[in-house]
């Protein structure tokens, strides 16, 4: 820019001076949370899962991250505060979610830092539920229901875990982690031929469900 002075100076009656400058931004720490929620799933008691977000310093100070809290003690992380992150630089947080018992867990991460946006809050989700168990929930059923007719006989035997996951002269009964299109859980349902067991009375729907849920669970030898 410029600056016009005038006066009465008859012999010199302006003076022009010329003005330059540069402006350099205000220094403010600034923090980018990768995403705004993580849901976790299903997930049975007493395992766990994990997720990942970034954190990224996206100001042109030295971002200082005080604190990570969680409002569950079903979750964690695998850092510890302070983190001081520099202009461009970025963490990565490991979250882990490993439930206590069953049910849904709905939670928030709270991050404290310098950044004018502080806190940011991620929300936190993830059911867990109890694992059915073979030997006591799904065998027994074989056995006052199946084995006279899939006991030890040619074809598809459900004797045992063992024997059921070798499945039948045609293929596999059980898909794991997939209960609603398994052969054996189609077959109680009536929905692949004839409804089995075959000349007996139906399983109960409660108890078919217990089967799907077995297998959706990752049908274990538990």
């Amino acid at each position: 820019g410029q600056i016009l002075i005038s006066s009465d100076d008859l012999g010199n009656p302006e003076h022009v001076i010329g003005l330059t400058g540069v402006g350099t931004a205000l220094p403010v720490p600034a923090l980018t949370v990768s995403t705004s929620s993580i849901n976790f799933g299903t997930i049975l008691t007493a395992t766990s899962s994990q997720e990942q977000i970034t954190l990224s310093s996206t100001g042109n100070d030295t971002l200082v991250i005080s604190s990570i809290d969680f409002d569950l003690g079903v979750y964690s992380v695998d850092v510890n505060t302070p983190i001081e992150l520099i202009p461009g630089a970025s963490q990565v947080l490991t979250i882990t979610f490993q439930p206590d018992g069953a049910g849904t867990f709905s939670g928030s991460l709270t991050i404290v830092s310098n950044s004018p946006s502080t806190p940011d809050i991620v929300s936190l989700s993830g059911d867990a539920e109890t694992p059915v168990s073979y030997a006591g929930a799904i065998q027994p059923v074989w056995n006052s229901n199946c084995t006279n007719c899939h006991g030890s006989s040619a074809g598809l035997s459900l004797s045992s875990y063992t024997n059921l996951m070798l499945g039948s002269s045609s293929g596999s009964v059980v898909i794991s982690g997939d209960g609603a299109n398994s052969l054996i859980v189609r077959k109680l349902k009536g929905q692949a031929g004839s409804l089995m067991p075959l000349g007996g009375s139906a399983l109960s729907a409660s108890t078919i469900t217990t089967i799907e849920t077995w297998i959706n669970q990752g049908a274990l030898d538990n």
